[in-house]
């Protein structure tokens, strides 16, 4: 499994082209990540989006995200 991740900036859904504007709740909980970036387009990260994930080292937050919940990152 890898190790670290990059987010896209954007994915392809039922061949439209949208733009990862969230990270939803418990999105990355658990996982055994060391490293992950988010895209500047992220604005909002969820509830426990990143709780449990012991194993990460980094994860790379732009100034784009302007709602992060109180919880994201336990």
């Amino acid at each position: 499994s890898p190790s670290s991740i990059v987010i896209p900036k954007t994915v392809l859904i039922y061949n439209t082209t949208c733009k990862v504007v969230e990270i939803k709740e418990g999105a990355f909980s658990s996982c055994e990540l060391k490293n992950i970036t988010i895209p500047v387009n992220v604005k909002y990260i969820g509830d426990y989006a990143f709780a449990d994930a012991y194993s990460l080292n980094s994860i790379v937050i732009p100034n784009s995200v302007t709602d992060l919940e109180v919880s994201g990152i336990l």
